[in-house]
Parts: C-alpha cells; sequence; structure tokens
C-alpha cells in the first residue's frame, strides 16, 4: 500500500516560491500596461479627430501637447537639417529627416520630421535633402518621448558638415547647434502634406496584444514551475502489509 506525503525542501521550497510570485508580478505589470497601452491608443483615436491646435511658445510643459494635432507657420532652416540615425523601415537602415522651422514672429524654432529617407552602402555619403526655402505652414502631430532614453556617446561626432548625422534627439544640444530658442517637441508631418519623405509614423510603441501576450508567457511560467514544485515536493511511501 501507497501512501503521499507533501514534504517540499526548505531551500529549493523557498526559491521556487519566490520565482512563482516574481513571474505573477511580472504577469499582472504586463496586464497594467496592456491597459495604459489600451487608454493611450484611445487617446490618439480622441485627439486625431480634434482640429488642429496653432503651435504658440513659449511651451513650458510639452507633455501637454503629447499626440495634439497642431499647425505651424515660419521658413525651413534648409541649410542646416538632421538626419536621425539608425531607424528602421521595412528592414532597411535610414534616417529621420529633422529639419528646423523657424516660427512667423517669433524667435523660437521647432523641429519638423519629415519622414523616413534611405541610408547608402557608403555611409560617408548622406542623402541629399530638398526643403522648400519659402514660407510654409505645416500640419502633423506633436511628437515628445516618454522618458529621456539612455545614450552612450555623443549625439553628433561630425560638427563640420550639413546635414548633421545625430544618434539621438538632445533638444538642448539641437538648440546650441542652431543658435536658436528651439520647442521641446517634434512636429511629424502629415502624411498628405509635400515636402516630406516616408511617413509611416508609429502610433504606439507596442500594441495592448503585445502586452497581453507577454503576460499570459509569465502566468504560463508560474504555472509550470507551480507543477514542477508540486511534484518533487510530493513522495510517496510504500508501506508492507503483513498477514497472519
Amino acid at each position: 500500500m501507497s501512501t503521499y506525503h507533501f514534504r517540499p525542501a526548505l531551500m529549493p521550497g523557498l526559491a521556487a516560491l519566490l520565482l512563482i510570485g516574481l513571474f505573477l508580478g511580472l504577469g499582472i505589470w504586463q496586464m497594467h500596461r496592456a491597459d495604459e497601452k489600451r487608454q493611450l491608443v484611445d487617446d490618439l483615436e480622441r485627439r486625431a479627430h480634434e482640429p488642429a491646435v496653432a503651435l504658440s511658445p513659449p511651451i513650458d510643459r510639452p507633455q501637454l501637447w503629447r499626440n495634439r494635432r497642431i499647425r505651424a507657420a515660419g521658413h525651413y532652416d534648409t541649410a542646416r537639417q538632421f538626419l536621425l540615425d539608425n531607424r528602421v523601415y521595412r528592414g532597411q537602415v535610414g534616417y529621420h529627416v529633422l529639419t528646423p522651422l523657424q516660427l512667423d514672429g517669433t524667435t523660437a524654432s521647432v523641429l519638423v520630421d519629415r519622414g523616413w529617407v534611405p541610408a547608402g552602402a557608403d555611409r560617408s555619403i548622406l542623402p541629399e535633402l530638398k526643403a522648400p526655402g519659402t514660407r510654409i505652414q505645416v500640419l502633423g502631430t506633436a511628437y515628445v518621448p516618454y522618458a529621456e532614453g539612455f545614450h552612450i556617446g555623443e549625439m553628433d561626432t561630425d560638427l563640420t558638415r550639413w546635414p548633421r548625422v545625430i544618434q539621438f534627439v538632445d533638444y538642448q544640444e539641437i538648440a546650441h547647434r542652431l543658435g536658436t530658442h528651439l520647442i521641446p517637441l517634434t512636429i511629424r508631418l502629415d502624411p498628405n502634406l509635400p515636402d516630406g519623405y516616408v511617413r509611416d509614423w508609429d502610433r504606439a510603441p507596442f500594441s495592448p496584444e503585445r502586452h497581453l501576450g507577454y503576460a499570459v508567457q509569465w502566468f504560463a511560467l508560474s504555472a509550470a514551475l507551480l507543477v514542477i514544485f508540486l511534484a518533487l515536493s510530493i513522495k510517496r511511501d510504500d508501506m508492507t502489509q503483513t498477514h497472519d
């Protein structure tokens, strides 16, 4: 006759419980992130149908302008444009073209992201950029990063030629390069306007479904670890019966 007893080992049992709790916590966190992204997508849809607001400096709290439809008028600084490096579109590496727009009636400028251009096989040869030299009106969506990214090295290394290749956007450094007051946001040019390049803007970095997929994976790992823990902790005792 066999009986079964639950006899977990102390240290492996504690480690398993800690990992199960960690995996469950990560799954719950991903569920919350999915809710946040769902709210972000809803906000993007709502703001996409709102009328465009005129951009008027000073902008003290750029986060309030995030994802808003905005319009601005002025002159492009065609002689001093920036190429944001290592932007990938459909598997091909290239640049985003950032052109400063000197705003009418102010001393301020704003960067206009006019879209993606491919990089050539020889990275020393930069793409030829064209932009109108006359007064223009632009329409687009305000892009404001949610957090300041971690960067290694300088924003740019070659300070001798334009367009200037940059590895990341630092509004203070760009303002220093231009010698002007720069509004700390970027206008992503509307795809329907001329004088731009490829503009297939990502609406959200990750979809809610992607976070839900991560949550399912963490919950599955915690369930698998629980099954393994129980299987290793349940011991069978064989008992021999004697008969007179």
